[in-house]
């Protein structure tokens, strides 16, 4: 597998796509992404095959105000899951961390995403809350993960 590579605003369309095809019902709209992608705490890496991008991480630093890294969206299309994407994600985000001399690392997941909070506690991430309704489309509550360093 290649190396992340960090998407640019030249992204957008297939960042949409990506979105529509890993959250059917609950995807972010273009115009979310655009405004994330216009905010300097906010980095946003993937993954590209010849003709697509294949998975996506979005970041927000807050080094400064509250000194942590929160990841806001992690996708990975249907046909690269189990590929190790979401861990190599992960541990680009902890390095990012490291490198700003931070302690810790946020996110939240679906209670239903199994194969997403296995991948936070493979890196030592603990329930830090457990959030009512948290989500929409469909309504569902919410685990909130915390790795301190």
């Amino acid at each position: 597998m290649q190396e992340a590579i960090k998407l640019s605003k030249e992204d957008i369309d297939s960042l949409v796509e990506l979105e529509k095809i890993c959250f059917p019902d609950d995807a972010y709209k273009k115009e979310t992404f655009i405004e994330m992608m216009n905010d300097e705490r906010v980095f946003v890496f993937g993954y590209k095959d010849d003709t697509k991008l294949t998975g996506m991480i979005f970041l927000y630093n807050w080094k400064g105000l509250k000194d942590f890294i929160k990841i806001i969206n992690i996708g990975v299309h249907p046909d690269y899951r189990n590929k190790g994407y979401c861990h190599d994600f992960i541990k680009l985000t902890i390095d990012m961390m490291k490198e700003d001399n931070l302690s810790k690392v946020k996110a939240e997941t679906r209670k239903s995403n199994i194969p997403m909070q296995k991948v936070l506690e493979d890196f030592g991430f603990t329930i830090d809350e457990e959030i009512d309704k948290y989500y929409t489309n469909p309504e569902e509550d919410a685990y909130r993960y915390q790795l301190k360093v």
